[in-house]
């Protein structure tokens, strides 16, 4: 089954039994406390680099994309978890609305 007759399923699901609000409900809050918990995870990281190179991590990441911080492992690394931590942060209002 595809991912679209998959959600045609539900659709047809939700219309017709009400307890199925509640378990939509149910994983979108699931979704969110991981995202969550994601984004702390990330920041915790980012605080660490933060410290380490008494620098602001969106700062080092501008820096590092304009090519002024070099290339070592760690502003590589730092970057990554910067765009994972910007992308966890957007994820987190697309579920919001929807919720």
């Amino acid at each position: 089954m595809t991912y679209q007759e998959k959600i045609k399923v539900l659709e047809t699901l939700y219309n017709e039994t009400p307890e199925f609000e509640l378990i939509l409900n149910k994983l979108l809050e699931m979704s969110i406390q991981n995202v969550k918990n994601k984004i702390s995870e990330y920041e915790k990281i980012l605080k660490e680099y933060e410290n380490k190179y008494n620098l602001k991590s969106k700062e080092a990441y501008e820096k590092f994309e304009a090519g002024k911080l070099g290339d070592s492992i760690d502003y590589m690394e730092w970057s990554g978890i910067y765009e994972l931590h910007s992308k966890a942060q957007d994820k987190i209002k697309t579920i919001g609305i929807a919720a």
